[in-house]
Order: C-alpha cells, then structure tokens, then sequence
C-alpha cells in the first residue's frame, strides 16, 4: 500500500565481489542482504516488520562495462489487524495506517542512506 523506491548508480573499477559485499553491509541496515551474482538483491525486511505492517524489500544491480546501478523497490502493508481497527472505528484505523506509513518513511531514509554510503564509497 505504501510504495517507494530508490536507486543509485556509480563506475568503479574495483572487483565484483568487493562491490557486492560493500553493497550487502550497507544494506544491513534494513534487513540481511545477499547480491547474487544475477544481480538480484534479497533482503530479509524483519527488522522493518512490526504488529502493525508487513515489509517487503528487494532490488537488482546491474552492471555494464564497471557502471553499477542499484535499484530497490520497498513496500509497508497494513496488517489485517489494521484493517479490522479501521472497520472498528475511522480514528483508530486512521492512526494505525499512519503508523504503517511512518515505516514506509525509515525504510526510504534508511534505504536512501546506504545507497548514499555506497555511492560515496566509489567517488
């Protein structure tokens, strides 16, 4: 329901690995990151779960001749539970969609940040 993405791209010269790696300990932050060598990013988005959202993160890196782009995709859903508060009464379901939201808004910073650190990194 709460929808973002970001992405980032950058030109190196240094070893795949070294990129990937650099690439998952910065992502951490949202959850355990693996980059495979497909470019596919899986990250386990628990640690932006809460009673009241499901998270759902993933992403792809690609790379052309030493020009990496990093793009991942987040979601925050409500819960049922939200759902059921909003049927209960509007304020109560209103504050519990805001707080799903809230999510949504420390993924984003937290996404935008370690795309930053690796983007920096590379300079």
């Amino acid at each position: 329901m709460f929808k973002g993405s970001a992405s980032v791209s950058f030109t190196t010269t240094k070893p795949q690995k070294e990129v990937y790696e650099l690439i998952e300990e910065e992502l951490n932050s949202v959850g355990k990151t693996e980059v495979s060598d497909r470019g596919t990013i899986k990250i386990n988005s628990s640690k932006m779960e809460g009673a009241l959202n499901e998270a759902i993160i993933d992403g792809t890196l690609r790379n052309k001749d030493g020009k990496f782009t990093i793009e991942v995709n987040f979601e925050s859903k409500p819960k049922i539970f939200v759902w059921l508060l909003f049927c209960l009464g509007i304020f109560p379901g209103l504050i519990a969609l805001f707080l799903v939201s809230n999510t949504k808004g420390e993924m984003q910073n937290k996404i935008d940040r370690a795309l930053d650190n690796v983007n920096n990194e590379f300079k």
